[in-house]
């Protein structure tokens, strides 16, 4: 009787799976990329927005929420922790909530993480 999908060992399901998931997991670090390229671009943006920030705030907050997620689901815990703390630092778009002083300070540590991932430096992968 031949072995059919369902009834195959145990062992060849995980490797399947597992590298199904490592070969997501890369397609993500590729994504990062342009992830440190969108981030740039949203510094640029609230470097020229002046008294208008909210808006851009609010992109960084998402921007920042969504990373964290993804950071935390490929197990890269010191990317999802920095944006978490951007996701943090942005909310003082929100109204009657005054700016946080570590935003760009946070930002930057951000960026820093995508470097190192981007470049192979520095974060553990």
């Amino acid at each position: 009787m031949a072995q059919s999908e369902h009834h195959r060992p145990q062992g060849v399901q995980a490797n399947s799976a597992e590298d199904e998931f490592e070969l997501i997991r890369q397609s993500f670090k590729v994504r990062l990329q342009s992830e440190q390229a969108r981030l740039e671009a949203l510094a640029q943006e609230l470097g020229a927005a002046g008294d208008e920030v909210a808006p851009v705030l609010v992109d960084i907050g998402t921007f920042a929420h969504r990373l964290r997620g993804a950071a935390a689901v490929f197990d890269l815990p010191e990317l999802s922790s920095a944006a978490k703390t951007l996701e943090l630092a942005a909310t003082c778009g929100e109204p009657g909530r005054s700016c946080d002083p570590s935003l760009w300070p946070t930002l930057k540590v951000l960026a820093d993480k995508l470097v190192a991932i981007n470049t192979g430096t520095g974060i553990s992968q």
